[in-house]
């Protein structure tokens, strides 16, 4: 994990709850997310590198000090690993960092490592969500208290809206909230910037139709055909669109009100079976579906 300007404080060590934590800093490309009531060895429930989820079978190569490479202080999966010492102090490290920077370096207060229950890799828009945050506020001489977080969220074309907000008490929040469409969602902490986002996955709608007349009634030249087309949506938000049947080699369009499109065909000139094609088109919520029947008309 690379070496950056923006290091926050993560206690990333099994110990047991009394003793106190030690503090590894983070690269900023870099977040974990911890699960406090999770059991020792379960808390990390998220690990990300350049906004991608950790690769189990990849190789990762970070830099730390000698003791915690060798597994002091509880950092025991450093010996899974391969390491090599390179002779600098940290302390020259430091002044060589700072003696190379062309302008001031400001401390970042960012949370790296943040500590949240109930925080998923990818939600569906239309789920509900429920995430609790706990230390959200660091304890660092000239680090700000958290005021609210931000619910923002992020269209395909990557514009965002705040649509809510949350107080921040203590460091402390808890957000409830229906995901909406879009590319992803981010929850802001507005004062330290703490910045944590979650893809947003559209699923298709089930979908379900009925014929009017029934099949021994639709007549050539006589009968027009009804066809209700129903929407079922698996999340909490009712399925939105436009839905789009294709028959005898004419397009139907009709408008999606409350789980349903209900299109009036023309009159078929001949009797035989026809195909029929319904499509609904994806849209900021869900993704596209696809159905299709064969109708029957007679002489």
């Amino acid at each position: 994990m690379r070496s950056s300007r923006r290091c926050s404080s993560s206690s990333g060590s099994p110990r047991a709850p009394r003793a106190p934590s030690p503090a590894l800093g983070l690269s900023d490309n870099v977040q974990t997310i911890l699960d406090p009531t999770q059991p020792v060895g379960s808390r990390v429930t998220s690990v990300r590198v350049d906004g991608k989820v950790l690769d189990p079978k990849a190789t990762y190569k970070i830099s730390t000090f000698t003791f915690p490479a060798a597994g002091g202080d509880n950092f025991t999966s450093f010996r899974k690993g391969t390491s090599s010492v390179t002779g600098l102090l940290d302390r020259d490290l430091f002044r060589q960092f700072f003696e190379a920077s062309a302008t001031p370096v400001a401390p970042d207060f960012a949370r790296q490592q943040v500590y949240a229950t109930g925080l998923k890799e990818t939600y569906r828009a239309g789920e509900k969500a429920s995430i609790v945050f706990t230390r959200l506020d660091m304890g660092a001489r000239g680090a700000p208290k958290n005021s609210k977080l931000e619910l923002v969220k992020v269209n395909t074309d990557g514009s965002t809206r705040i649509f809510g907000t949350v107080p921040v008490v203590d460091g402390n929040a808890r957000v409830l909230f229906t995901v909406r469409g879009g590319k992803e969602f981010r929850i802001v902490a507005r004062d330290s910037k703490t910045t944590i986002a979650r893809a947003v996955v559209r699923t298709a709608p089930k979908m379900s139709h009925k014929v009017f007349p029934k099949a021994k009634f639709i007549r050539s030249k006589q009968t027009r055909v009804r066809v209700k087309v129903k929407l079922k949506s698996e999340v909490a938000i009712p399925v939105k669109g436009r839905v789009t049947i294709r028959v005898a080699g004419r397009k139907y369009n009709a408008k999606v009100k409350d789980g349903v499109a209900k299109v009036k065909l023309r009159k078929f000139s001949r009797p035989g079976k026809y195909r029929v094609v319904v499509k609904f088109k994806a849209n900021d919520n869900f993704a596209s579906a696809r159905e299709k029947f064969t109708l029957r008309v007679q002489r």
